[in-house]
């Protein structure tokens, strides 16, 4: 990616939990396209029903060019009680 913050897009990505019964344990976030991922909240981590809790983390865009571009998330978890 380019050096340049006027190149460079940040967002943020939020999970929460909206379910009333259990847990999720977030286990890993794997990306692929355009993107690249930063400010990783260190893993696993464990989502509270009820939205109680979130996982924030940014991700980097390049916006050097024009066009459509994608990225794919990969977030592992499983249902915990």
């Amino acid at each position: 990616f380019p050096s340049h913050d006027s190149n460079v897009t940040n967002k943020s990505i939020t999970i929460t939990n909206l379910g009333i019964l259990y847990g999720i344990r977030i286990n890993n976030v794997l990306i692929s396209g355009n993107v690249r991922i930063v400010n990783l909240p260190q893993l696993p981590v464990i989502l509270q029903p009820n939205s109680v809790n979130e996982y924030v983390f940014t991700v980097k865009l390049d916006t050097v060019n024009l066009g459509t571009r994608s990225a794919d998330f990969n977030i592992q978890w499983e249902v915990v009680t």
